[in-house]
């Protein structure tokens, strides 16, 4: 994988005619927003995946692009513009790692260190004892509660940036957040994890 500064100095090099973005504004929103999205498309794809680090990188391949090609420097929403390309390439991602083990059968276990990278994430969203079995819980639910949870609850995004994320209207995404909490939440007590 290329650093992602070379990458962008070649296409500044090679840029349109009269575009040009301002570097610190550029390397301010990677800054900003790089680890957030590599947890993000992490917990989408699996920690271990070594794409994720090349799907940030096309994403901010793109926004790049998109600066270069817009004429409103910069955008209004850079967040929620990078969430949703992330969210898309990771989704791209995830369907071909799910071909490739339905074609060859292949089952992939998670590491003691993605577990507990993804039970710290869980930890402001129940009491810490009970981690473990929210986790498992939550894995249990429907890939689009799991989603909205995870965008909401870790990545702190608003509803209108996770309906732009998702591609769903406002108020299917609170829907979806409610019924995937309400479930989460039976399914814990279910499992005696509290009362």
């Amino acid at each position: 994988m290329q650093p992602l500064n070379m990458t962008i100095e070649a296409q500044e090099e090679s840029g349109p005619p009269g575009g040009g973005v301002d570097p610190a504004f550029f390397e301010g929103v990677i800054d900003r927003y790089e680890t957030p999205l590599l947890r993000y498309v992490g917990r989408l794809i699996g920690y271990a995946n070594p794409e994720k680090e090349d799907i940030i990188q096309e994403t901010f391949i793109r926004y790049h692009k998109n600066l270069l090609e817009s004429q409103e420097h910069p955008p209004r929403e850079p967040k929620s513009w990078l969430y949703r390309v992330a969210h898309n390439l990771a989704m791209d991602e995830g369907r071909k790692v799910q071909r490739h083990r339905k074609h060859h059968e292949v089952i992939q276990t998670e590491t003691k260190e993605e577990e507990q990278i993804e039970k710290d994430m869980l930890e402001g969203i129940i009491q810490r004892e009970t981690g473990r079995q929210a986790l498992d819980e939550l894995k249990q639910l429907h890939e689009e509660e799991q989603q909205v949870i995870l965008l909401k609850t870790i990545q702190d995004l608003k509803l209108r940036e996770i309906a732009e994320v998702t591609g769903l209207t406002v108020n299917k995404v609170s829907y979806r957040l409610n019924q995937g909490l309400k479930h989460l939440a039976s399914r814990l007590r279910e499992g005696g994890h509290f009362g």
